[in-house]
């Protein structure tokens, strides 16, 4: 009997090609992280992942698993992590949360054994149902006419019939189910009647209507986009979704593209990222590619990431926070300048001498008063109408790189 352990990822990324979905423990150890060296590489363009984030070891009392992350390792939705050089005895059962990266834990005692036989077996019929005094009956023989009863009367109840052969050749029934039966409506054509006196007379091509369930669709989708359900739309449904469709992926790219923009000044100037946490996290923020993000935001999945509104809400307003922000770091940045060339400032730096006056001379004394004279008109002006400061040459390098990105394309 060996120990079998089975780690398998339930998010989002489960679906994604850029890393396989499960992975089985081979060893005695099983090192997961984004670096290509360990046994289990992840896929992680935000770098949130260490290089080896964790590792499970196969010991004698059971799995343990060791966080030697920096951003934690979150066993079973707990809100704090199991701290870096920690370790944890894993079960069946259980789920730890790395990055955005949701896995399952599956253990059993069983031997290694190929997973084909036990299918077979599955497949083969009970004992009871099969009536053979030799545990050596030939199972082949057992379907020839010389064996098989001929049907005599009905049955009050319908026996199922034992399964002995778990490959046979199907009759040629001569219809197929076609590839395509998913798109067919229920209108399609009916089967072919018998011949008879009256003919049928065939349908008559008429222009497609919105069927009740299509009506109720649009009843829909008005009422959520707060408009009065009388509305009607001059579009059929199907261009009516399809455009839907091309709007919500253009909004989630977009977003994606702008948070990613305020990510990178925010970096630029060393400010605190957004980091994943174990539950409410924005797919618009923690998503391989627009895609993965799209799929997160139209079928919520589990309690890790918000739905599809919240998302989009939690983006529109920290762009507007960013926003403001900017404006007010801007200012700040500013007046501490200007601080830094405060004229008390610079004769505090030189105390022996008595003051600039007497360090430059009667001459140049009087060019450091005039310093003192504009300083004095520059922070007063800061402090009153920053548009008479900066503003204006603001504004026109705001204009300028505006146009240099439009004509970028």
């Amino acid at each position: 009997m060996t120990l079998a352990l089975r780690l398998e990822i339930i998010s989002y990324q489960k679906e994604s090609a850029a890393q396989p979905s499960s992975m089985e423990l081979q060893g005695n150890t099983l090192s997961i992280g984004r670096d290509k060296s360990n046994d289990w590489c992840l896929a992680d363009p935000d770098r949130i992942l260490s290089k080896s984030h964790c590792r499970i070891e196969a010991q004698p009392q059971g799995f343990l698993l060791f966080d030697m992350s920096t951003n934690g390792v979150y066993l079973n939705q707990a809100p704090q992590p199991i701290g870096k050089g920690n370790s944890v005895k894993l079960s069946h059962g259980d789920r730890f949360r790395i990055s955005d990266y949701d896995i399952k834990v599956s253990s059993e005692d069983s031997p290694v054994t190929d997973r084909s036989d036990d299918y077979e077996q599955a497949m083969s019929p009970p004992p009871p149902l099969v009536q053979a005094n030799d545990a050596s009956t030939d199972w082949h023989n057992l379907l020839t006419p010389s064996q098989v009863k001929p049907v005599e009367h009905a049955q009050s109840e319908v026996e199922m019939p034992v399964m002995t052969q778990t490959h046979y050749d199907a009759p040629d029934i001569g219809v197929s189910i076609p590839e395509d039966w998913s798109s067919q409506s229920e209108t399609a054509a009916p089967p072919q009647l018998p011949e008879s006196s009256m003919p049928v007379e065939p349908k008559q091509p008429t222009a497609a209507q919105p069927t009740s369930s299509q009506a109720d669709l649009l009843s829909v989708f008005l009422s959520g986009a707060g408009l009065p359900n009388e509305q009607r739309l001059a579009v059929a449904p199907e261009q009516l979704m399809h455009e839907l469709g091309s709007l919500f992926r253009c909004m989630t790219e977009g977003m994606i593209g702008v948070l990613a923009a305020r990510g990178d000044i925010k970096g630029e100037f060393r400010l605190a990222q957004t980091m994943i946490k174990p539950t409410d996290n924005n797919p618009l923020k923690f998503s391989l590619n627009v895609e993965e993000a799209m799929l997160s935001l139209l079928a919520k999945r589990g309690e890790g990431y918000m739905n599809a509104q919240r998302a989009f809400e939690e983006a529109f307003d920290d762009l507007k926070a960013h926003q403001v922000a900017m404006l007010a770091g801007m200012q700040h940045a500013l007046q501490s300048l200007l601080n830094t060339f405060d004229p008390q400032r610079i004769e505090q730096a030189n105390p022996a001498s008595g003051g600039m006056s007497k360090l430059l001379g009667q001459r140049k004394s009087a060019y450091w008063d005039n310093y003192i004279l504009l300083y004095k008109t520059l922070c007063r002006d800061g402090e009153q109408d920053a548009q008479n400061l900066f503003g204006r040459d603001f504004a026109k390098a705001y204009e300028q790189q505006i146009k240099n990105q439009k004509q970028r394309g």
